[in-house]
């Protein structure tokens, strides 16, 4: 007789690798769209995002050798890079001693404001993928609460 499978919710994590080029070419595809954050040990240093290539912004990174990890999410599409970017951005702003002081930027053309500048996170996290649900698979996570 087989075991039953118990499943059980976790919080999700992240992985953060050290900040070094050889360890971005291993850990990051060439040409994904994303994301990124860098640490100084544990604490935010910096955020960003690259709508062509994240792998090719870290490696030349003007940062690299003062981080010392980075953490990356690859993104479909350059809107959702921007969204990720900025709900970083809103969440870690009071964290990232001064080096992000300019507000994300929208990708070019593309005419978006920022889903979390006048509302709470929650309320703009639900926003932004009610906004962009035809490009997001996450969509249907929108709203939900504990």
């Amino acid at each position: 007789m087989e075991k039953p499978v118990i499943l059980r919710w976790t919080e999700a994590h992240r992985f953060a690798f050290r900040f070094k080029q050889r360890v971005v070419r291993a850990m990051v595809p060439i040409r994904t769209q994303g994301a990124y954050l860098l640490l100084s040990g544990e604490n935010p240093l910096y955020i960003g995002r690259s709508d062509h290539c994240v792998r090719s912004r870290l490696t030349g990174h003007p940062l690299l050798g003062i981080a010392t990890h980075f953490l990356w999410e690859p993104c479909n599409s350059s809107v959702r890079a921007f969204c990720l970017e900025a709900f970083w951005y809103h969440r870690l702003a009071g964290e990232l001693g001064g080096l992000n002081l300019i507000h994300p930027a929208s990708p070019t053309g593309s005419g978006l404001s920022c889903p979390f500048c006048s509302m709470d996170d929650e309320a703009g996290l639900t926003d932004a993928l009610r906004r962009f649900h035809a490009e997001s698979q996450y969509a249907s996570v929108a709203g939900t609460r504990e």
